[in-house]
């Protein structure tokens, strides 16, 4: 037979404790397999002992609450000795404490800090500030009977160290479950707690079931988002950002931009989501380039920034003439035949449309164009004459690459005529026509 193994496991050596695994000690059980694994040290026994020692000597010391001899709120707190998360031992001496009256589930703990009692409706947001102690009712000034309870087995859950984490597990899964019984937890919390300034600093990932999505935080209480690195995104079985943080050529097309289908199956157009109301934005800044889509799942572009800024509707959706594009300006002319009269074909801005443009433009003897003009005649100075509809009165043109055209007016009667440009046949963007004035003196 072995010899009896003495209680002090701790001063054995890490070899004399695996020596002893599976073999029998004096009352006849087995000592347990010590080792944590292959690949870990100090055993498991070492551990575990480790482990027990502090559970004992937090949870299981003198520390009891009682109701004091002189009755109504007081309670009595015996001495007793508890462990710090640093691992300093503490004592603590016998306390006298008057509870809030009138109070369901009062808490009772030890302030770390002050090494002091404490109580409140809650325990305290940090775990390592405090060491619980009981838990009570009051009523009617008086701690009530059979009510208090002892909650110094909470630090059992509540391993916290300031020096080194206790170490974790070598499972292949590691499940966070909140009531399975019940309907499922809002949110689920993974935190990351480090230093000394409260639950406020912690960052953590969290699983919230309301809109099935995972949130990386900066701070758990807040729910700020944090900032997060990783060496490349992919969306289902393609990378679409690089190490870089650049587009990935193979999950993204150089001329284009997708999403995917489900499970990655399938490429898929760009969903932007409608707004509640028909039209562009009419509130809010906004910058060139942002795509809004109405109401009525109508896309438009915003050109000019402001608040709200300056939109135009994209594509053939329908839209009116007017929606589309342009205005024609035809300047006024005074002076010594011939005249030269401009004419500019504008976008929705009032800026040059810089497009080659066909227009109908006559000299009229009056402002409704009612009759042509008796004694002027006009031409092309800049722009393509492109043919007569009435001989010298009236033509189309094709304005220059700039939207320009540049008409001459030429009368040998001093009088006023007018120029009017209107679209032409093969110019679907225009829905619109401008009027000048020609003042032969």
């Amino acid at each position: 037979m072995s010899e009896p193994w003495v209680a002090d496991s701790l001063e054995i050596s890490e070899t004399s404790a695996a020596a002893k695994a599976s073999t029998r000690h004096t009352y006849g059980g087995q000592f347990p397999d010590p080792s944590l694994s292959a690949q870990t040290t100090p055993t498991r026994l070492k551990d575990d002992i480790r482990r027990f020692e502090h559970i004992y000597e937090t949870a299981f010391s003198e520390l009891t609450c009682q109701r004091h001899s002189d009755g109504g709120l007081k309670v009595v707190v015996r001495a007793g000795n508890y462990r710090k998360p640093n691992n300093d031992n503490v004592a603590f001496s016998e306390t006298t404490l008057d509870c809030t009256d009138n109070t369901t589930g009062l808490k009772i703990w030890i302030n770390i800090a002050t090494n002091t009692l404490a109580q409140g409706a809650t325990w305290p947001l940090t775990v390592t500030d405090f060491f619980p102690i009981a838990e009570l009712n009051t009523s009617g000034g008086a701690v009530v009977d059979g009510t208090i309870r002892s909650r110094r087995e909470l630090v059992a859950f509540w391993m916290h160290s300031a020096v080194a984490a206790i170490t974790g597990t070598d499972s292949a899964e590691f499940t966070l479950d909140a009531d399975n019984v019940g309907p499922g937890a809002v949110q689920l919390n993974l935190r990351f707690n480090r230093g000394t300034s409260g639950e406020g600093e912690d960052a953590g990932i969290q699983w919230d079931e309301n809109v099935g999505r995972i949130r990386i935080l900066a701070k758990v209480d807040s729910e700020s988002f944090a900032e997060t690195q990783v060496g490349s995104l992919r969306i289902g079985s393609l990378v679409v950002l690089d190490t870089g943080g650049e587009l990935a050529p193979a999950g993204i097309g150089s001329t284009k931009l997708y999403t995917f289908g489900p499970n990655g199956s399938s490429q898929a157009g760009l969903q932007i989501a409608p707004a509640a109301s028909p039209g562009p934005p009419i509130a809010g800044a906004h910058a060139p380039g942002e795509i809004h889509s109405d109401s009525d799942n109508v896309p438009w572009i915003c050109t000019v920034a402001g608040t709200p800024g300056t939109w135009v509707k994209l594509g053939d959706h329908s839209f009116s003439f007017m929606d589309k594009l342009v205005q024609v300006s035809v300047g006024d002319a005074n002076g010594a035949s011939p005249q030269d009269a401009s004419v500019q074909v504008l976008d929705r801005q009032g800026n040059a449309l810089n497009q080659e443009v066909l227009l109908i433009v006559g000299v009229y003897q009056d402002s409704d164009g009612g009759a042509d003009a008796t004694n002027a005649t006009i031409g092309v100075q800049v722009g393509t004459d492109v043919r007569d509809v009435v001989a010298t009165k009236t033509k189309v043109i094709k304005t220059n690459p700039s939207g320009l055209a540049t008409i001459r007016v030429t009368n040998g009667v001093s009088e006023t005529v007018y120029l009017r440009a209107a679209p032409a046949p093969g110019s679907p963007h225009l829905d619109c026509s401008d009027l000048g004035t020609v003042t032969i003196v």
